[in-house]
């Protein structure tokens, strides 16, 4: 799925992603402070269901561990949660890269002469 496609909205309370009849709430992207870590506060929600637990994306094991739990909190398979999490992830890698990008940017001072 191309990136562009991927749809994360930035509100007061977080960045929500909506994947079908399940949203997603982060929380904490902006304390990353480089490329090695993606750790986050992770909110899954489908109706009245729902799961929360901070972990690192980028932690095959803490990513295990929160597909096991919200599958059966969400009452989805491990197979849906998983595919909304790579979805999720290439998301944040994106909204990362545009932060970086923006802070990196110089600015020059306008000669008035």
């Amino acid at each position: 799925m191309p990136i562009s496609t991927l749809n994360l909205e930035s509100r007061d309370d977080g960045l929500f992603m909506v994947l079908g009849d399940r949203t997603y709430r982060v929380r904490g992207l902006e304390n990353n402070p480089n490329h090695d870590q993606l750790k986050i506060q992770l909110l899954a929600q489908r109706g009245e269901a729902f799961f929360i637990d901070k972990l690192d994306l980028y932690s095959s094991k803490q990513r295990q561990i929160f597909i096991n739990q919200a599958c059966v909190e969400l009452g989805l398979s491990d197979e849906v949660i998983k595919k909304d999490l790579g979805k999720l992830l290439l998301a944040l890698e994106q909204q990362q890269l545009k932060k970086m990008m923006t802070k990196s940017v110089i600015h020059y001072p306008i000669d008035q002469q």
